[in-house]
């Protein structure tokens, strides 16, 4: 059911995460033991937590900061950068 919401975009993809484990308790698809291990594991929080670590970077305007000084560092290496970048955004 996930999957069809997944790739119809029928619902939003924060509302099926949110979603997905009260189906899973309603319909009794896993017991109510499993469905926090699934969905409580170390994956789940881990993402959560680098997620959040993007929007503290981005709000206190580190990520501007960082590639500044990066670009400061390299003066002389401009075309090796340039490669760079493109190569990386192929």
């Amino acid at each position: 059911m996930a999957t069809i919401f997944f790739t119809t975009e029928a619902l939003p993809i924060g509302i099926v995460g949110i979603l997905m484990p009260f189906l899973a308790y309603f319909f009794y698809l896993l017991p109510k033991a499993e469905i926090g291990k699934t969905f409580c594991g170390d994956a789940p929080l881990f993402l959560l937590g680098v997620l959040a670590m993007g929007v503290v970077v981005t709000e206190v305007g580190l990520h501007k900061r960082l590639a500044s000084w990066i670009l400061g560092w390299v003066k002389r290496f401009k075309l090796p950068l340039f490669v760079i970048a493109i190569s990386m955004s192929i």
